[in-house]
């Protein structure tokens, strides 16, 4: 999304913000809500913000899509690039994915689709170029070392807006919009008033079709039958039925807490960011020394949706702001969680070009 454009747009009518009680970006009800730091964290730095992190499923690696989001405002030659990390005993080890990359490539929300039968491996991974140009989606093969090679006969239609995907097999895949408006004040109405105006889009052999209607799609992640979709502004993640022509029926909606981000299915467990605090989210977007507290979340969908015991904060950061310690877990604007073994998270954020290895907690919202 543009993050930063939504944020000068906010600005604009902040004040207006703090008196509605049923708007998009405080629809959640708690975004205002405090936060205790949980867990203490290693920092690694990036040349980008980690906006979203794909696990190969035996743990051996993760891809992590970064970009300079800021720096794309001023220029559409700032760096975007997928890091392939792995761990050597309790380090976290870095560098960027080798192979062919794509032009102006800036890698957004990103999913690794593996075959049943484990020989083939695909990165399917949003790019936002900037400069006018139109984003879509990127679409590699990953070898047995985790070299990327692009394969540019894949690439997807130009798409409008698009967040987060979720691949169901080599050519198919479920992607997030998180606006359709064009205009200033449409995305503003959008982004305010959580209308369901955006949607989630199947892509299927280079031919896109709608299948759900969203307000500010983001996160996705995809379970045999079942297809799990944040829709941010309004703080609930959405339970369909995948069709057998991957139509989708809504079956039931969690609530999420705050600014619901980027999901990840683990087993039974639903993982992902949220922010905590919308308008100090936008104010950091905006200026990187104002701090935008966010968490962790886990979800059990095997509970009731509606039972706020099913999920645990097994990561949470106050928002700091510049110089503070690293250590101490102060993650701007989180957006993506995954875990490392039994006790540790691995922590994205859009802006901060850092990813962090924290301890987990097991805090109730």
């Amino acid at each position: 999304m543009d993050v930063l454009g939504l944020a000068w747009r906010t600005a604009l009518v902040a004040p207006l913000l703090l008196g509605l009680s049923g708007c998009g970006l405080l629809a959640s009800g708690g975004l205002l809500e405090n936060n205790k730091a949980v867990g203490s964290c290693q920092t690694y730095e990036l040349e980008g913000g980690p906006e979203d992190i794909a696990a190969d499923p035996k743990g051996e690696y993760y891809f992590i899509s970064a970009t300079d989001w800021r720096g794309l405002r001023r220029s559409p030659q700032a760096k975007g690039v997928i890091y392939k990390a792995w761990f050597e005993g309790e380090t976290l080890r870095l560098a960027a994915a080798t192979g062919r990359m794509p032009a102006n490539f800036h890698p957004h929300g990103i999913d690794l689709w593996v075959s049943p039968d484990g020989r083939t491996r695909r990165l399917f991974a949003i790019s936002r170029p900037g400069g006018g140009q139109s984003p879509r989606v990127e679409v590699f093969e990953v070898d047995d070392k985790g070299a990327l090679n692009h394969l540019p006969e894949e690439t997807s239609p130009d798409l409008l807006s698009p967040n987060d995907l979720a691949a169901i097999d080599a050519h198919t895949y479920y992607v997030t919009n998180d606006q359709v408006a064009t205009s200033d004040v449409g995305k503003l109405f959008e982004n305010v008033f959580g209308s369901r105006s955006s949607y989630v889009s199947l892509v299927e052999n280079g031919k896109v079709r709608p299948v759900a209607k969203a307000a500010f799609g983001n996160g996705v992640a995809v379970a045999g039958d079942r297809v799990y979709v944040v829709e941010s502004a309004l703080g609930v993640i959405r339970v369909y039925r995948r069709g057998a022509d991957n139509g989708l029926t809504l079956l039931d909606s969690y609530k999420a807490g705050p600014g619901p981000d980027n999901l990840t299915l683990v087993g039974n467990e639903l993982w992902y960011g949220g922010h905590s605090n919308g308008l100090r989210f936008l104010a950091h977007a905006l200026k990187e020394t104002t701090g935008s507290p966010s968490r962790i979340e886990v979800l059990d969908v095997t509970a009731d949706p509606r039972d706020r015991k099913a999920h645990r904060i097994v990561f949470r950061s106050p928002g700091g702001k510049k110089g503070d310690n690293a250590a101490s877990g102060y993650a701007d604007a989180a957006s993506v969680g995954v875990p490392v073994g039994k006790d540790r998270v691995m922590v994205g954020a859009i802006f901060q070009h850092q990813v962090r290895v924290c301890q987990r907690g097991d805090a109730r919202p």
